[in-house]
């Protein structure tokens, strides 16, 4: 190893870990307690730098715990999870669930808006590909449609919440103060454009958009669908389902 690259990883080292390490020797002071002075500053300003990433993908959370709540637990966070990546983006994937491990109050609750605000970076970044347009359903021959299978859009996610975690969410952004109130439900969302949108699912749906997602051709999604739905209504139901999908852009292909 060269005498740059060891003071480069001994400099390193002291970022990530400056309670554990001395930081390299070749640092300007008049004496140790001088250069770890200086040494710190820099250390100060990584940890910084990773708080304010957390900052940014977590802005309800922090919201909802107030600032100084979530300064703490975002240096906690920092002092046991070392970044693991040249990118920042992946900094916060295990923020929620460290929120629960943390035991912080309304955990269960905070989580959820975390893995909420976490998932709108993913859909956010997920990558792009056209949406099938509206009108496709009505360009399916009628011979095709048993065996229809949709193919799913990337930038798709549904998740379930115990709470009513996205009202939550905007009620938080909207500067209203969190009310975290009880509502099971699974929710979609998805991007359009550079925006990200999220609705919640009845449980028929639910179920139709996760069989869809697992490429279960038409004919036996309207067959699950009659658990909710009699007779021809269930078919009725899944059209009218696959014809919101094509609504909100959710749906890349439809091949049978």
């Amino acid at each position: 190893m060269s005498a740059l690259r060891a003071v480069q990883q001994q400099f390193q080292d002291y970022l990530l870990r400056p309670e554990r390490v001395s930081g390299p020797e070749t640092v300007a002071g008049a004496s140790p307690a001088e250069r770890r002075r200086r040494l710190d500053i820099y250390a100060e300003a990584y940890r910084m730098r990773l708080i304010e990433v957390l900052e940014g993908d977590f802005p309800a959370v922090k919201g909802a715990l107030g600032a100084s709540a979530f300064a703490r637990i975002a240096s906690r966070y920092v002092a046991s999870h070392p970044s693991r990546s040249p990118s920042l983006r992946w900094y916060g994937r295990d923020f929620p669930a460290f929120l629960l491990d943390d035991a912080a109050p309304r955990s269960e609750a905070i989580v959820e808006l975390a893995r909420f605000e976490w998932l709108q970076g993913e859909v956010f970044d997920a990558p792009d590909a056209e949406s099938l347009p509206a009108q496709a359903l009505g360009e399916v021959p009628p011979e095709r449609w048993p065996g229809l299978v949709l193919e799913p859009h990337p930038a798709v996610q549904r998740a379930r919440f115990r709470y009513a975690t996205p009202r939550t969410w905007s009620a938080v952004m909207a500067g209203d103060g969190a009310r975290f109130e009880t509502a099971p439900a699974d929710w979609l969302l998805w991007r359009a454009g550079l925006d990200v949108h999220w609705r919640s699912l009845g449980p028929d749906e639910s179920w139709a958009f996760e069989a869809m997602c697992g490429s279960v051709p038409f004919e036996a999604l309207c067959a699950g669908l009659c658990r909710w739905h009699d007779g021809d209504a269930a078919a009725e139901a899944a059209v009218s389902m696959l014809a919101r999908w094509l609504a909100d852009g959710v749906i890349r292909a439809i091949r049978s």
